[in-house]
């Protein structure tokens, strides 16, 4: 059989620079390609960051990397024709690298932390997969960071393919001592049938983290879906014994 062609990444792949085309407003481009230049023109620009308060983009972009456990610092360096370069010091480092030294998921989720930090409340994000090639506690973080800009009025329009991400936020929901996160927080499911018909169906999140509609086939990988079925026949095998 002919190999599966490797999947695509949503968002540019690490690169030393970026090139040095007009971006005129601060737009980080579908695939984050106009990152750099955005940081270099904008990066001294007051923004509102929460858990933050007013900072430039420069300090917000470092204050949610070092929240998220990533990197410690992020620079820009105009480098001629060559470019726009960004570097990154990584908490084990004393000097900054650029993108290319670092794992993949830094110049993923950069893009991310930028769209979300020029938003301003009142306006609606879009985000595509934000979790691509972040480990499994890393989506986790990444999930209160979205969080943390709704709840500072913006709105996050998520899609995802990633069970971690959508666990942190009804586990928020759980251990809030109010309803305001779960109304903060709305998912959709989406599945198609057989015949490529595409269907929607909302689910809530209770009080308690549960979900009123299960998940769409095939959307858990098999150790998420067996987790859940233990789980699921635990609670069952209790309540059996309890009324017994």
């Amino acid at each position: 059989m002919p190999e599966s062609p490797a999947p695509r990444s949503l968002r540019q792949e690490p690169r030393a620079f970026s090139d040095f085309s007009d971006v005129g407003r601060p737009d980080v481009g579908a695939a984050g390609e106009h990152l750099a230049r955005v940081i270099q023109w904008h990066g001294t620009e007051p923004v509102d960051v929460p858990g933050l308060g007013q900072a430039d983009l420069v300090d917000g972009l470092q204050h949610w990397l070092r929240e998220l456990g990533i990197v410690e610092d992020v620079t820009v360096e105009a480098r001629g024709r060559a470019g726009v370069g960004v570097g990154v010091r990584p908490p084990e480092m004393d000097r900054p690298v650029d993108l290319t030294s670092v794992g993949v998921g830094v110049s993923q989720v950069l893009p991310v932390l930028a769209v979300c930090l020029l938003a301003e409340p009142g306006d609606i994000v879009l985000l595509e997969q934000p979790e691509l090639h972040l480990h499994p506690a890393l989506q986790m973080r990444l999930a209160d960071f979205l969080l943390a800009w709704v709840a500072s009025g913006r709105q996050i329009i998520v899609e995802t393919h990633g069970e971690h991400l959508v666990n942190r936020l009804r586990r928020r929901v759980a251990e809030a001592e109010t309803d305001d996160v779960g109304g903060l927080v709305r998912i959709v499911f989406a599945e198609r049938d057989d015949n490529g018909h595409t269907s929607f169906r909302a689910s809530d999140i209770n009080p308690l983290g549960g979900l009123s509609e299960d998940w769409p086939d095939g959307f858990l990988d098999l150790g998420a879906r067996d987790a859940q079925k233990l789980l699921q026949a635990g609670l069952a095998k209790h309540r059996r014994l309890s009324e017994g």
